[in-house]
């Protein structure tokens, strides 16, 4: 036995004769005749489809009251409702994929966006960096430049017996001009061999200093610390002491020109000496 052609999955029998799945062979007579009187041609003339809707309600009662039809029916229905709503289950599966897929998108932007930002500031910081080591290195320069034209390095050899601090020479060469640093130094070959590294607050002191220690031997006999002078290096020039490298038999090299004004300032500077020398006397 089949269903009628017209009794498909779509149509739902039960809610056409308002009735349940569970409704007895009675209650579905009385739901018939109940929709019937409804849709009954002779009280629906001006309806021209009353009589199919008529057969058609006499065909839903056929095939509930039907155990075979019925339980056709019911399969078939539930075979759609199954499809309806793995469908549904589909479509929500596909809603949330598209969704977590969304997502990943947007927070995959995010961590882009991000990530421009950080090398965005990364090579800001980069280039601020570089800025800020140029102006460092070039004030470095500058400043070895200006502490190279104040500082004056003195080699001299300790003879038997002497000893040359630097409280000593501070009091010697600051009569040239403020010191900023003074130290002495022993070399590693011979411990009679020193070096005096003198840094002056003025490049004037250090080139009358320089000048002044090149060739000391008018003033031999006012301190032993002039004999043991043996070169003078300012500005990356060594300068030999003439007359002490002469006693000591080192090679004698020329002292270099310095300005008028200079000079003015040596003379100047061994008048007083030599005015002290009175006074003392």
């Amino acid at each position: 036995m089949s269903l009628d052609p017209s009794i498909t999955a779509d149509v739902d029998l039960y809610a056409l004769l308002s009735v349940t799945r569970d409704s007895s062979s009675t209650t579905l007579k009385k739901a018939y005749r109940k929709v019937a009187l409804k849709y009954h041609p002779d009280k629906n003339p001006d309806d021209k489809d009353a009589a199919s809707k008529f057969h058609f309600l006499s065909l839903a009662l056929e095939t509930l009251s039907t155990p075979a039809l019925k339980e056709k029916y019911d399969r078939m229905r539930d075979a759609q409702a199954e499809r309806i709503a793995k469908t549904e289950r589909l479509g929500q599966r596909q809603r949330e994929m598209k969704r977590d897929l969304e997502e990943r998108e947007m927070r995959a932007n995010e961590s882009k966006e991000r990530h421009r930002q950080e090398q965005r500031r990364l090579d800001e910081l980069k280039e601020e960096g570089l800025k800020r080591r140029k102006e460092m290195d070039s004030q470095a320069q500058a400043s070895d430049s200006s502490q190279d034209e104040n500082l004056v390095l003195i080699k001299f050899k300790l003879t038997p017996g002497s000893k040359i601090t630097e409280t000593h020479l501070e009091h010697l060469l600051s009569s040239f001009g403020s010191i900023d640093l003074l130290r002495i130094k022993s070399s590693s070959s011979s411990m009679t061999r020193k070096s005096a590294i003198v840094i002056y607050k003025e490049r004037s002191a250090a080139q009358a200093c320089s000048t002044f220690l090149a060739d000391p031997s008018d003033f031999f006999d006012q301190d032993a610390f002039y004999k043991m002078i043996r070169s003078v290096v300012y500005k990356s020039e060594t300068v030999n002491a003439p007359r002490a490298s002469a006693i000591a038999g080192a090679k004698v090299q020329a002292t270099p020109r310095l300005d008028i004004s200079i000079e003015d300032k040596l003379l100047a500077l061994k008048a007083r000496i030599k005015e002290s020398e009175g006074e003392t006397a």
